[in-house]
């Protein structure tokens, strides 16, 4: 008979923080425990799935020391999943409204504003970022998105230089006049 691998009975207590860090990875690789096991072969012996998943379950407390580091150590390398990615992305809280200049006053958003935004933009054909955004003198932070928000009613309020900048901007502009308008068919 040979030596009795001492590790391999060394029976550990599973502490929340390590519950925690199972459950991070589970979730962060979006693999299952087959998959996890059946990635990294040989696995030791005694080791189940069945007994990951109560693990994860909070079922089993206890775990044999050469189970915990082998399930860890494979679950902690691999890549993070899609959805994880998408999921996290998607809790990260951008920079928010950008603080308006000292100074600058907001106006409030009402539906005839935005008709009266839509039939100018209508009347003239402009191409919101190449006619506006990008157009001379024009404020900062004003963007498609900032105008968009107007069209759309997304938002209930704009400053007041962007407001005045777009509309006045627009009816500067000439009349669209389509190359498809009205011929004289007498010809």
């Amino acid at each position: 008979m040979g030596p009795i691998d001492d590790q391999h009975y060394i029976v550990i207590p599973i502490t929340k923080a390590m519950r925690k860090a199972l459950r991070g990875h589970w979730k962060r690789t979006g693999f299952s425990t087959r998959r996890v096991l059946q990635a990294f072969p040989p696995i030791p012996n005694g080791l189940t799935i069945a007994l990951v998943n109560d693990w994860i379950a909070n079922r089993v407390c206890v775990a044999r020391s050469r189970h915990w580091d082998h399930v860890i150590k494979c679950w902690s390398a691999l890549p993070d999943g899609e959805f994880h990615r998408r999921r996290f992305a998607a809790k990260r809280r951008g920079p928010g409204r950008p603080v308006d200049p000292k100074g600058s006053k907001r106006i409030h958003l009402n539906a005839a504003m935005a008709v009266l935004l839509r039939s100018e933009l209508d009347r003239t054909a402009a191409d919101i970022e190449k006619d506006i955004v990008q157009a001379r003198f024009a404020p900062d932070g004003l963007t498609k998105r900032v105008i968009y928000g107007w069209l759309y009613l997304e938002v209930k309020t704009a400053r007041e230089d962007h407001w005045l900048f777009v509309t006045r901007h627009l009816n500067l502009m000439l009349d669209h006049v389509s190359d498809f308008g009205v011929r004289d068919h007498r010809r």
